[in-house]
Formats: C-alpha cells, structure tokens, sequence
C-alpha cells in the first residue's frame, strides 16, 4: 500500500553517455540534477543512472544519487526501476523502487523504508520524479 508522498522533484539531465550498443542491448549512463522537497524541506539532488534498452525495446534501469537539503542532511539514495519502452513522443515512464541511507537524525526514517516512484524523462531532458513510502 502506498503512503505518504516522502519527495517531489523536478530537473534536467546533464549528460548521456554511450557505454556499450550490440543487437541485444544498449546501456546509457544518465547523470541528471534535480530540485524538490523531500518531507516538507527544500532539497537538491544528483544522479547518475545506467539505462539499458533491451532489443524487445523495455527499459531496465539502476541508479545512485545524493540529496542535499537546504539544511544541511544529505541523504543517499540507490533504486531500480523498469520502463516498457521509449513512448512515440520520445519519453520514457519508469517505475521504481528507492531505499536510502543517511546519518541524519532529522530523516533517519528513510533507513528503513522503502520508496516506491514513478520517474518520467521527456524528450528534451527534462525529469520529473514522485516518490511514496510502500508500507
């Protein structure tokens, strides 16, 4: 069952890079930043994901990012999420599923928790994340 919603954001990928392309497979690495609010507080984040596009045209992706809040907390995060495929309009709509790690007193709850999203990437770039508590 899905609760609350633990962060929003929204941000733009900063780089694509090509790793392998054969008949099977290609594998992308993604680095994006993004903006949001993680539990009501201002945050900023950086992540890098590798994407591979497998040849039935579904997408499997895994990835790593760091948050900062305007205070200070930085929270580490770490996910997987899957995509059928890239949409006729060049976006692709994963769905995935986040766990975290910080040392923050103030978000020591995400350590045990499991955060279910969804993440869009657009055509041009742009991205835009919601992430649920699964509980």
């Amino acid at each position: 069952m899905l609760g609350e919603i633990l962060f929003e954001e929204r941000g733009r990928t900063s780089g694509v890079r090509v790793i392998s392309s054969d008949a099977n497979e290609t594998t992308l690495e993604v680095s994006l930043q993004t903006e949001g609010r993680i539990l009501g507080v201002e945050q900023r984040s950086m992540w890098t994901y590798l994407s591979r596009t497998r040849s039935d045209g579904s997408i499997y992706g895994e990835g790593k990012g760091i948050m900062t809040t305007k205070d200070g907390d930085v929270i580490r995060m770490e996910g997987v999420g899957a995509a059928p495929g890239m949409s006729g309009d060049g976006s692709i709509r994963y769905r995935c599923g986040l766990h975290f790690q910080t040392n923050s007193q103030k978000f020591s709850k995400l350590n045990g928790v499991l955060g279910v999203a969804e993440y869009n990437v657009a055509a041009d770039g742009t991205t835009v994340a919601t992430v649920w508590e699964w509980k």
